[in-house]
This record gives structure tokens, sequence and C-alpha cells, in this order.
């Protein structure tokens, strides 16, 4: 026979209110006599009936992370302050992948059981995208609150502030004695484009503001040396032999400069492989700087980077997404996160 909370009342000398208060993580109960009810009732093997505690509550006690599946990236810093938090809370977690190409077919309907079943009291959305006209669909039908993370909007978002951290990179590269400051990226100039919705993210557009910004402050010339992608949806076209070609010409350019700013970890390590080829040394004749979400290797060398705080970035948004659930009629102003840490060994002082 199931334990029931009013079973581990009596045998605590509690009342049952306070029994429920210590299980679902309620900070009214003292921490000490909250450890005693969780320990008697894990020994006596009780567990939590979640859809009685719904009916009574109108909670499930349930988060739902939305992500699309092909998604090329996931953090599993990310991924860990989201569970660890929502655990902190006393509250579970649900994963649900999204096929990418329903997420803009607003005559798809979006047939995932966490949208079609009301199981989830909120949904923290991550799909590395400009908020899908499907998926706005979908979670406005549920009158759910929801929190997107890593997309820019003026409400109920939290994301990285990349044109901080682009800043943070030209800085770094100051700091160090280089002048002479290029912007590496595989696409078309920030110019170019009308809007974030054109590229499908803020991330790319922020990056190159911020590069232009930093330079323009510290009174430099900005130069921005550009690949002429649209999007990144073009990238598997513009293969490694393509890739490199573009990076050689930038390094056979008469006047070089003493150090590149990349938007991504991959125009870095095009650009290094590419030095290498004309037998110059990263970081002697040349240094790199790059943003991205973790430090990666290349050639054996860690590319100094700008990370991406994804750790606060999860943590933020699953506190954001608790506070719409208790006030659901108060939309948030979005909250930005300064970039993590800086770290590798391929910016020196120029030669």
């Amino acid at each position: 026979m199931a334990v029931t909370q009013k079973e581990i009342a009596r045998i605590l000398g509690v009342s049952q209110r306070t029994v429920s208060a210590a299980l679902t993580g309620n900070n009214r109960v003292g921490k000490e006599l909250k450890g005693k009810i969780q320990t008697v009732a894990r020994a006596m093997g009780y567990r939590a009936h979640s859809a009685a505690r719904a009916i009574k509550t109108g909670r499930h006690l349930t988060l739902g992370l939305v992500f699309h599946s092909d998604q090329y990236f996931f953090s599993r810093d990310l991924i860990k302050a989201i569970a660890d938090t929502t655990e902190k809370a006393g509250m579970n977690l649900l994963l649900a992948m999204v096929p990418k190409e329903q997420l803009n077919d607003l005559k798809t309907p979006l047939e995932t059981k966490i949208f079609t079943e009301h199981c989830v009291d909120g949904f923290l959305v991550n799909t590395a995208l400009q908020m899908p006209g499907s998926l706005l669909h979908a979670i406005h039908a549920q009158g759910i609150p929801a929190v997107w993370i890593d997309t820019a909007g003026e409400y109920d978002c939290v994301y990285s502030d990349e044109h901080g951290c682009a800043r943070k990179a030209v800085e770094v590269l100051y700091e160090h004695g280089h002048r002479r400051i290029y912007f590496a990226t595989y696409l078309q100039t920030a110019a170019k484009y009308a809007s974030p919705e054109q590229l499908g993210t803020h991330v790319d557009i922020d990056r190159e503001m911020g590069y232009r910004d930093a330079m323009g402050d510290l009174g430099l010339q900005s130069r921005v040396c550009a690949g002429g992608l649209t999007s990144m949806e073009g990238l598997p076209a513009f293969d490694t032999g393509k890739r490199l070609e573009w990076a050689l010409g930038l390094l056979r350019e008469e006047e070089l400069p003493t150090a590149f700013v990349c938007r991504s970890e991959n125009e870095a390590a095009t650009i290094l492989l590419a030095a290498r080829q004309l037998g110059l040394t990263v970081p002697g004749d040349l240094s790199l700087i790059c943003m991205a979400p973790e430090i990666v290797n290349s050639c054996g060398l860690p590319i100094t980077t700008v990370t991406t705080n994804f750790t606060e970035m999860g943590r933020e948004a699953v506190r954001c997404l608790i506070q719409r659930i208790e006030e659901p009629d108060t939309p948030l102003p979005s909250l930005v996160v300064g970039c993590g840490k800086i770290a590798g060994l391929t910016v020196e002082p120029p030669a």
C-alpha cells in the first residue's frame, strides 16, 4: 500500500501540512525539520502523487525545456544549471524536442506531447533562434508562461551580452598592445541585414557591432573581413577549401593586422590553419581571439576565447520562469547575462 503524508505526519508528530511543505521544498519549514521529514519519507518509500497534487494545487511542479532537433550545440553547463536550479526549487524538468522543420510552419500544429497535454507549469525555450512562429503559437495556445533562453527580446528572455563579449575581446587585445585589429566573419557585414530575424539570431550582428563600438571608443580604425554568407544555413556549401581560401586571402594582404577578433571559433580555427600554411606563428606573428560557447583546441592550440556564461544563463532562466509562474499576467523585462571566463593561448603582445 502506498505511503501517505498523513502516516509520515503521525510518526513524526507533526501536521500533514508541515509534511507537505517539507516534501515540496517550502522554505517556511526549518532546515533541520525539513531534513528529518525528507529522511523519514525516503525510508518509508514515500512517492508523491503528482496527479492528485496537480488537481489540488493547479500546479504540476514541472518545467518544460524545449529545443529543436537540429541544434548543433548543446551546452552541458546550461543543461546542468537548469536541472540543478529546478531541483533546488523542488520542481521536475521535462525535455521536449521539436522538429526544426515545424518551427516556423504555422499551418502545421506542433503535436509534441508537451504542447498537447497540459503537463507543465511553464516553458524554457532554447531553440537558438528568434522566437519561431509555430512555437510561439503553440505556447500561447496553452496559456502557459515561457522564458526564452539565448533569444533577444524585450520581455521574458534571458540571453548573452554578445555585444559586450565582443567589446571585451577588443579590450583584451588592446591591453596587450594591439592597435591594428580586424574582425573576421564568414557572414556578410551587419549593415546588410535589416534585422536579426534575417539571420535567425541576435548573436552575429551583436558581435560585429560590439567590435565596431569598442574600436571607435578606443579611437581605432575598424575593419570587417566578411566572407559574404547571408546566413549560417549556407555554411555547408562554404566548405573547408573555400574557408581556407578566404583566410589565406586575408593573410596575403599587404597590410596585415596584428590581431583578429573572430566571430566564432570556426573563423579562428580557419585563420590559424591558414597562418601555419603561410609560415606565420600564432600568437607570435598574429594574435587570435574569438567569442564562443566554450574554449576550443585547434591544431593542438587552445584558442583564446570570450566564453558564454551558460551557467548563469540557466540559473536566471529558471528563476525568471518561476517568477512568471507566480505572476502569470506580468511579463518580465529581459535579462542580459555578461560573458563568462576568458582563456586560451593565442593572444600575446604584437612583435
